[in-house]
């Protein structure tokens, strides 16, 4: 590709030397001749990105953001309705943010629901502050709450052999919410 993108330059330069550029003087061939190279060195640029943009799937893109991530797994083994109610404050691009965030895990054993934190995966030292979970029933009656150290204290992690002994490595935590 690129040996022939270089091939059309020249022959597209020396054509134009030969039938724009004839009986003009040489600074003006010269000049007219990186004029040309500059606009199809531009042009070039701008159908590569074109085609690069047009080329990546935006599901692709969300997947591999989604991928830096930790994120929290949350499974209803009751068999009643649950509502978590995650809430916690983070700092993005040197602002802080209140982030709360509601699972709704509907009826029957083993429903469940995810949530991305905004902590990037190989990070064993920063946890989101004022980290808290509730659990509320269907009813909006108030079932349990966890902080930071419970919350860390209760996860699991999504493969049952490994078992870190600082759970903020994990990349994948799992809450079960009993009955």
């Amino acid at each position: 590709m690129t040996i022939y993108f270089l091939f059309c330059i020249f022959a597209i330069l020396l054509l134009a030397n030969f039938l724009i550029f004839r009986n003009k003087s040489l600074k003006v061939k010269i000049i007219g001749t990186v004029g040309l190279l500059a606009g199809i060195v531009v042009l070039f640029i701008a159908i590569a990105a074109v085609l690069y943009l047009t080329s990546t799937d935006p599901r692709e893109r969300n997947a591999e953001e989604a991928a830096r991530y930790k994120w929290l797994y949350v499974k209803n083994l009751a068999q009643t309705s649950r509502k978590i109610i995650i809430s916690y404050t983070c700092k993005k691009e040197n602002k802080i943010q209140k982030v709360s965030d509601t699972l709704n895990l509907t009826t029957g054993p083993y429903h469940s629901s995810q949530h991305m934190l905004p902590v990037e995966v190989g990070d064993s030292t920063y946890f989101p502050n004022n980290f808290k979970i509730q659990v509320k029933d269907s009813l909006n009656k108030f079932v349990a709450s966890y902080n930071k150290e419970e919350f860390l204290k209760n996860a699991k992690s999504d493969d049952s052999t490994y078992r870190p002994k600082n759970k903020m490595t994990m990349n994948f935590y799992v809450l079960e919410i009993n009955p």
